[in-house]
């Protein structure tokens, strides 16, 4: 089996980046599964497929490949190196979100999983974003969803999965696509300009203050434009990277999502601080007036033309959890709906 490895290029990485030590992606560091070579061979994948117990349907990751979808992967190809990471799942057309499948895994199975599994739909129905929000998978684009076994303080990092997640696909996109600046919106919108570019999901399992698995559920528009939403002061506009950079694939920058995601998971361990200066150096929102809204505030005009803001003004920082801190008051806001003060002047809000 040949395996194909992508290290980001720590030439092309802001300063904030250096000295982190940035995950390696190669297929031989992980068992696969997929339900069609041709599922496989899209991502990147250039091998011989072979057939393995990792897909017996009393196996941990075969009780949880069943949870994805329905019908027995015809690709099963375990870790050919001694550096196994986790397993990960291909399929081609998921008939229900599988962030949604991850999230309703029993706890027992759950707690089986000793690895990271991370699957990808080439395309699906039924996924959504924030709160419900319909989010299209369509072909060409990434839908990614990633459980991840962990053990770690609530308190102390809780706060920062989510920007975790944000980080990761900005350090993926930045890594095959230098010349693309992104930006994260507060919370987890990542934009290029104004445009959102990937929407990302997080939920954690939780244990006497402790975090014992978490789910990440990551969108990311790579070569198919979505359909045109209508603009709101929370998403002005969608865009995809094909539009701002040419010769990319969806394996290519897979390839570069798996390895930071990775390293940014490990750094909710080790290094959470560094998720608190890479977010900070993201983030859009310092420096700006904003507008912070209700959680329950949807995207729809008529919505947003009748609601109140919680608090406008400028944000003067976020602080240590990621919370954001207005000018001229000390109260830390960690919820609401986030919206620029000039794009809901555009929109005549």
């Amino acid at each position: 089996m040949r395996g194909d490895s992508l290290r980001l290029d720590w030439k092309r990485l802001p300063a904030a980046y250096y000295g982190m030590r940035m995950s390696t992606f190669d297929w031989r560091n992980f068992d696969i599964m997929t339900d069609a070579f041709s599922t496989l061979a899209g991502m990147g994948y250039a091998g011989t497929p072979a057939i393995s117990s990792v897909a017996a349907p009393s196996s941990t990751e075969g009780r949880v490949w069943a949870a994805l979808c329905a019908q027995t992967p015809a690709v099963v190809l375990p870790a050919s190196s001694s550096n196994r990471r986790g397993t990960i799942m291909l399929i081609d057309e998921a008939a229900g979100s599988q962030f949604d499948a991850l999230s309703r895994l029993p706890g027992p199975l759950v707690d089986e999983v000793r690895a990271p599994v991370i699957a990808n739909a080439a395309m699906g129905r039924s996924f959504h974003g924030n709160r419900g929000r319909p989010w299209h998978a369509s072909r060409g684009n990434l839908h990614l969803s990633a459980l991840f076994p962990c053990d770690l303080d609530i308190a102390r990092c809780g706060s920062l999965v989510s920007a975790a997640a944000c980080l990761a696909v900005c350090d993926a996109i930045q890594g095959v696509t230098p010349e693309i600046r992104t930006e994260i919106k507060w919370v987890n919108d990542v934009r290029i300009g104004p445009a959102k570019v990937s929407g990302i999901l997080t939920t954690a399992r939780a244990l006497e203050g402790r975090m014992r698995s978490i789910i990440f559920g990551i969108g990311l528009n790579v070569l198919s434009q979505p359909p045109a939403v209508e603009p709101t002061a929370f998403v002005p506009a969608v865009t995809h990277l094909g539009a701002h950079a040419a010769g990319l694939t969806p394996g290519r920058v897979w390839s570069a999502l798996v390895a930071a995601l990775m390293t940014r998971f490990d750094q909710l361990a080790g290094a959470p601080g560094q998720i608190v200066a890479d977010y900070r150096d993201r983030c859009g929102a310092v420096g700006r007036m904003v507008r912070l809204y209700a959680e329950d505030v949807t995207n729809r005009m008529e919505t947003l033309k009748a609601a109140t803001p919680l608090a406008r003004g400028r944000v003067a920082r976020l602080d240590d959890s990621l919370g954001v801190v207005l000018e001229g008051s000390e109260k830390v806001w960690t919820s609401g709906r986030l919206a620029y003060e000039d794009e809901c002047v555009a929109l005549g809000l």
